[in-house]
């Protein structure tokens, strides 16, 4: 399964109080705005968000292992 998303790194950049983006050099990928839930929690799960192309990379690594009998 290759990834299809935006290459490189995600990171993440937090406003307290306001929103969390996830970003990709400087360009948006997600936000995570006003809502009821708090900024500790929105802030994880940008973080979550921000991970998953490294995790899928993960995932197929794992995924290769168990097909090869690793």
């Amino acid at each position: 399964m290759e990834f299809k998303g935006t290459q490189g790194e995600w990171s993440v950049e937090q406003e307290l109080g306001y929103d969390c983006d996830v970003i990709h050099e400087g360009g948006e990928i997600c936000w995570l705005g006003l809502s009821d839930v708090s900024d500790e929690e929105k802030y994880a799960n940008a973080q979550l968000i921000a991970a998953a192309p490294e995790l899928l990379k993960e995932l197929q690594k794992i995924k290769l292992d168990i097909e090869i009998g690793v």
